[in-house]
């Protein structure tokens, strides 16, 4: 494994020179975009909001919260 990660700085080093032997397979290959992403960042607002959702249920189930927006544990809920 020691020999790959030689190459690959070796032909780092080799780029950031500027010198044609650094070039790779990958240089000129164009990656595509992210799916259903059209250059109006939608998804952070949404990923925040699941995370917040995720940390207040992890809060509710330590502490024994009852009015948080989660489901409450299996252990309150049988308190009938």
């Amino acid at each position: 494994m020691r020999e790959m990660s030689d190459h690959v700085g070796h032909k780092a080093a080799m780029q950031a020179t500027g010198d044609p032997k650094g070039e790779t397979v990958s240089d000129n290959r164009v990656f595509p975009a992210m799916p259903f992403y059209r250059g109006n960042p939608w998804f952070p607002t949404v990923v925040v909001a699941c995370y917040r959702f995720h940390d207040a249920c992890g809060r509710t189930r330590r502490n024994g919260e009852s009015n948080a927006p989660c489901l409450k544990s299996p252990s309150s809920s049988n308190s009938t």
